[in-house]
């Protein structure tokens, strides 16, 4: 009697809903709950059924598992290979990599060459009065903030997103490598890191 079923189910998990030519970006919020996973997947025409990819993903105990994120697929994936992206959580990157010390302008200009940001709109960003306050930068912009290193590029991502996530990273960095030059000079992070080794 079961046996149908669990040959069915196994079937469905190892056979793609379609070629692989239709490629789609899919967006997973925290929360959200297999069902809907699946539903989304299913409406993408990623995979054949809602019901069997919610039990599939149950009996592999991976329902709980699942990560939010934001995730490409193909229609040439089967089920089971997007249930595995989707409970280890390999999400889509773009990694966007900042050399050391590229100004605000050069890392526009590189934003705009590889088609995340337009130059424009990133250096209004990075005047952008609230966001300095919001971040406690002074000054008029965030120039010497942008922390050099690699950064991923989800879709959906803003400028102020960016900018945030490097300007944190400078603060992460400064608080330890700069620990002590901080306590001589708590108020004054220039100085700090402009003072000689």
């Amino acid at each position: 009697m079961l046996l149908l079923p669990t040959l069915r189910l196994g079937f469905f998990a190892g056979n793609p809903a379609g070629s692989g030519k239709t490629i789609e970006m899919i967006t997973i919020s925290p929360g959200m709950t297999p069902g809907k996973i699946a539903a989304e997947l299913h409406r993408r025409k990623l995979v054949s059924s809602t019901r069997l990819f919610t039990l599939y993903a149950r009996l592999r105990g991976l329902d709980a598992r699942l990560k939010a994120g934001t995730y490409q697929f193909n229609d040439g994936m089967s089920p089971g290979e997007i249930l595995g992206k989707l409970a280890t959580g390999d999400v889509y990157r773009c990694l966007f990599a900042v050399p050391e010390g590229y100004s605000t302008f050069q890392i526009a200009e590189m934003l705009e060459a590889k088609g995340f940001f337009s130059k424009k709109s990133f250096l209004k960003q990075c005047r952008d009065k609230k966001m300095l306050h919001d971040l406690n930068i002074p000054g008029l912009s965030v120039e010497g903030y942008l922390y050099p290193g690699s950064y991923n590029v989800v879709p959906g991502m803003s400028e102020k997103d960016l900018i945030e996530q490097m300007v944190e990273k400078f603060h992460e960095v400064y608080s330890v490598r700069f620990a002590d030059r901080a306590k001589e000079h708590p108020f004054d992070q220039v100085k700090v890191l402009t003072m000689p080794p």
